[in-house]
């Protein structure tokens, strides 16, 4: 079966449909997003160390995110679609610095080409 061939594996394990998702984020919003899921993952790791866990991997910290963020698995395979898709849009036109810093977009929010 082919479907979800193009998710990384990490995250296709995860996940119980693979919907087609043609939307991409906005580099602010994909930003935001990244953010976030890094903050998340400290925290979680720390908190998994006191307690003498593991830490997480990232995409089971992403699908779980995502599933707390939405309650439903069928969103949290739709939005690990489109972040998936998004990093790979951007992947060649945009630094992780770019990001950070807000070099990646205009004085109003829009994105730069």
């Amino acid at each position: 079966d082919s479907r979800g061939a193009s998710i990384p594996d990490g995250f296709r394990k995860l996940m119980s449909s693979f919907p087609k998702v043609v939307r991409v984020m906005p580099k602010r919003l994909l930003a935001k997003t990244l953010l976030v899921l890094y903050v998340e993952k400290v925290m979680s790791d720390a908190s998994r160390a006191d307690a003498g866990k593991p830490p997480l991997s990232a995409p089971q910290l992403v699908a779980e995110f995502f599933f707390h963020k939405y309650g439903l698995r069928s969103l949290m395979d739709w939005h690990i679609v489109e972040l998936v898709e998004s990093l790979r849009h951007y992947r060649d036109k945009t630094t992780a610095k770019q990001l950070a810093t807000g070099e990646a977009y205009r004085e109003d929010g829009t994105d730069l080409p």
